[in-house]
C-alpha cells in the first residue's frame, strides 16, 4: 500500500492537483483468511456486497452522496468508479509491484509492476450454444453454433471470452489515470485481455 499511495502522490503531483490527495480513501481487505486463495469472482461478489452495504452508507446516502447505481437503456451501472471497480491482489500481483519497485525489469527492459482491476458488474453469459439456422457453413452446409460462452479465445480463469471481465493494469496507472478514466466510461476504450499490461 505504501508503494501505490507514493505512485498515487506522484501522479497527483504530476496533474498539479496535489489537493485532491485527501479525496483518496484505501479501503483494504488483507485480514480476512477467507480471502486467502479466492478467485477474482469470489472477490468481485465480496466487493458487491461491500459497495451496498453499511460501510458505504455514509458515502453513498445524503443529498450531497454519491449515487451508488443509475440505470442506462435498462442496465443498472455504478456511475462511479469506487463502486465498480476493484483491485485484486495475490501473490503474482504483489510480486510483480515489489519487483517493480525495487528496479528488476522484465525481458523487454521495462519495469512493469500491476494490479488486476475487476468490473463488478461483469458476468458470464450462462445459455447454452443456439444453432443460427441464417448462417450456414460454406464448406459442408451445417448451420454454425454460436457459443455465447467461447469466443474462441484461450482460456483465463477457465473463461474463453474476449472479454474476462478485469484488466491487468500497470501499477502506477491505477489513481488517479484509470479510476478518472473509467469514470467517463473509458473502460471498454482501453480493455486488453489478460495477461496483457495496460498502460493508460
Amino acid at each position: 500500500m505504501a508503494i501505490l499511495d507514493r505512485n498515487t502522490r506522484w501522479s497527483l503531483h504530476f496533474y498539479k492537483a496535489e489537493e485532491l490527495i485527501h479525496t483518496i480513501n484505501w479501503d483494504v481487505r488483507d485480514d480476512l483468511p477467507a480471502l486467502d486463495g479466492v478467485s477474482k469472482d469470489f472477490v468481485r461478489q465480496h466487493f458487491r456486497k461491500w459497495v451496498l452495504g453499511p460501510a458505504t452508507a455514509q458515502e453513498t446516502e445524503g443529498e450531497d452522496a454519491f449515487p451508488v447505481w443509475r440505470w442506462s437503456h435498462g442496465y443498472r451501472h455504478a456511475p462511479v468508479s469506487r463502486y465498480r471497480y476493484c483491485v485484486y491482489v495475490d501473490e503474482d500481483v504483489l510480486r510483480s509491484v515489489l519487483d517493480a519497485d525495487d528496479g528488476i525489469r522484465n525481458f523487454e527492459g521495462e519495469l512493469q509492476g500491476y494490479l488486476d482491476v475487476l468490473d463488478a458488474e461483469w458476468e458470464p453469459p450462462t445459455q447454452q450454444p443456439e444453432t443460427n439456422d441464417s448462417v450456414t457453413d460454406q464448406n459442408d452446409g451445417e448451420d454454425e453454433v454460436y457459443d455465447p460462452v467461447d469466443d474462441g479465445e484461450e482460456p483465463v480463469d477457465g473463461c474463453k471470452l474476449y472479454n474476462v471481465g478485469w484488466m491487468r493494469i500497470e501499477s502506477t496507472c491505477l489513481m488517479p489515470t484509470a479510476y478518472a478514466m473509467f469514470n467517463i466510461g473509458a473502460w471498454h476504450i482501453n480493455y486488453q485481455r489478460p495477461p496483457t499490461v495496460v498502460y493508460i
